[in-house]
């Protein structure tokens, strides 16, 4: 809990009382690397914050390839539905892809905590903020058309993904071979040593 806390001081001191309720509705849940949190079409109905550790949402095409759709690292969050105000299924599998801690809360109490508590919500829009601004930066990587250069650009701008990601996961969420993982790495290697 108190991590949750230290990292929302940085953008939004909360009150005694916000604090208190986040304490009384919350819970730390501890997984494992592989362990899931829910498969295609369930629902869990709670808002969850990355303490440490990663998260994925895999989906599955019919012919039984997958793709990392999505991925959330330490002091990110995610919901086991659509987003915060919806109780319908991502239509994923979250998956943990490390060992993780999450802070769940209720999405009933989140969002009662978003319209009743000025610091709760001002830190919920951070939040999103960075998730906005994550989202444009993938949305530029997807565009690089070389995968190599692709490998490159998630290196940059993602750093503190590329140790706790396996080759097999940064294959799947960059759309790239094994080989041009391996390209790429060499490639930025000797770059950084030019």
């Amino acid at each position: 809990m108190n991590r949750f806390f230290a990292y929302a001081n940085r953008y939004r001191i909360l009150s005694p009382e916000e604090k208190q309720f986040i304490t009384t509705h919350a819970r730390v849940r501890r997984y494992t690397k592989h362990d899931y949190y829910l498969l295609t079409g369930e629902v869990a109905l709670h808002w969850c914050f990355v303490l440490t550790g990663l998260v994925g949402g895999f989906r599955y095409f019919s012919d039984d390839t997958e793709d990392l759709f999505w991925i959330v690292g330490q002091n990110g969050y995610f919901t086991g539905t659509k987003h915060l105000f919806s109780n319908r299924s991502t239509d994923l599998d979250i998956k943990f892809l490390d060992r993780s801690e999450i802070l769940q809360i209720p999405l009933t109490n989140i969002r009662y905590a978003q319209q009743h508590f000025d610091g709760i919500s001002e830190f919920l829009h951070v939040l999103k903020q960075k998730k906005i601004e994550e989202t444009k930066l993938l949305l530029a990587m997807n565009k690089v058309k070389d995968g190599v250069q692709r490998y490159i650009y998630f290196r940059n701008h993602f750093p503190h993904l590329v140790h706790q990601l396996s080759m097999a996961n940064t294959c799947l969420y960059l759309n790239i071979s094994n080989s041009t993982y391996k390209r790429g790495q060499r490639i930025y290697l000797q770059m950084r040593n030019d």
